[in-house]
């Protein structure tokens, strides 16, 4: 082989090499971007997993705002309702304590003589009825209570034992009717009355002896006669039972701020309900219902109307009348700037009157003074 041809084989198999390197080059350049390619398509796929994740934290966390406002709107509101049932209170209240005897004393309110009469507003629990020319007579039923003034104390109606028995009080009034008279006789009732057998608890509070308006006692008094006369002081009838241990606030009814009663066309009282303690304060006759041992407006936590047929006894030259106190009748609760409608039934004349709602529930009172207005069927009831 002539030099010549060595030099051209050996350029040829350089070019080849050269050629060889340069495509070898090449592959690897390609395997790199493509590996360089893989990584950023990795790093985006990371980037937009953590884009995701912060969205649905983003949403967690927007979902937590939500049901944080959510869980804050309902704090607001049984705040609101806690804050009521903390707020209302009635500071003159003493609960009833269970195995004390209660005492009740009919007191006169005709007129305005009787004016500030003494004891309604301080009772526990307070009946108010209708009597002969559509007047009423107030009946305070109080347990343990030490009340200076009680009065003026008028004579007794046969159908207010009805209520008086149902929590076995001590019975006080001055006089009776016919119909009292027997029945208090033949049921054996214990009574401490200023025209038989109890005048020297009494006394007058002016010296005109023509006023029959001005007699009053007071709960001394009434304990002492009770003991030297062997009358007892305990009873087995409990209370507490019908009362809340805190304040509770109607879920159902309408609102009531303001409550008229019309027991005749000359006879009105009302009540005006005050958010700022829960209760309601009294009016008669358009006027402010004060009590005498505290010159304080009377006020109620718990109103209760019940609707009694009553009639005027044939023959009784006095107009007297009956009421129709068995049975069952409608009514009305009021408590807490609420009104809802109730049922009363009352099995014997002697029986604890019970008070159901719409749903049969009995009603339990709060802790606070009650008034029991037993009004005429045909009563005129406003309220707003």
């Amino acid at each position: 082989m002539s030099k010549r041809q060595k030099r051209v084989i050996c350029g040829v198999l350089t070019l080849f090499i050269i050629m060889c390197s340069s495509c070898s080059g090449n592959e690897n350049g390609t395997e790199k971007t493509e590996i360089t390619t893989t990584e950023e398509t990795v790093t985006t796929a990371e980037t937009t997993k953590e884009v995701t994740t912060t969205v649905v934290t983003t949403t967690k966390e927007t979902t937590t705002e939500e049901t944080s406002s959510n869980e804050e709107t309902t704090t607001e509101e049984t705040t609101s309702e806690e804050e009521k049932k903390n707020v209302f209170c009635d500071e003159l209240f003493v609960m009833p304590k269970d195995g004390i005897r209660p005492v009740a004393v009919l007191i006169d309110n005709e007129g305005s003589s009787v004016l500030p009469q003494g004891g309604p507003g301080l009772a526990q629990v307070v009946y108010e009825i209708i009597v002969e020319g559509g007047i009423t007579r107030l009946m305070p039923v109080y347990w343990g209570l030490d009340i200076d003034y009680l009065g003026p104390v008028r004579s007794a109606r046969h159908y207010m034992l009805d209520y008086m028995k149902e929590t076995d009080a001590f019975f006080v009034h001055y006089g009776w009717s016919p119909q009292a008279k027997q029945d208090i006789a033949d049921y054996g009732i214990q009574i401490a009355n200023g025209v038989s057998n109890a005048y020297n608890i009494f006394w007058d509070l002016t010296k005109d002896k023509n006023n029959w308006q001005d007699t009053y006692t007071s709960s001394d008094r009434i304990k002492d006669f009770m003991i030297r006369n062997g009358y007892s002081t305990e009873t087995k009838v409990r209370m507490s039972e019908r009362y809340h241990e805190e304040w509770s606030i109607p879920t159902e009814g309408k609102d009531c701020s303001f409550l008229s009663i019309q027991y005749s066309s000359g006879y009105k009282i009302g009540y005006e309900f005050n958010p700022d303690n829960g209760l309601y304060k009294r009016t008669r006759q358009g006027k402010p219902h004060m009590e005498r041992n505290n010159d304080l407006q009377i006020e109620a936590g718990n109103i209760i109307i019940m609707k009694v047929r009553n009639y005027t006894i044939k023959g009784d030259d006095a107009g007297r009348q009956h009421l129709e106190t068995t049975g069952s009748g409608t009514g009305y609760y009021v408590t807490s700037g609420k009104i809802i409608n109730i049922k009363w039934t009352k099995e014997t004349r002697f029986a604890m009157t019970k008070f159901t709602d719409e749903k049969g529930e009995e009603i339990v009172l709060n802790p606070a003074r009650t008034w029991i207005q037993v009004v005429p069927v045909e009563a005129i009831i406003d309220f707003e």
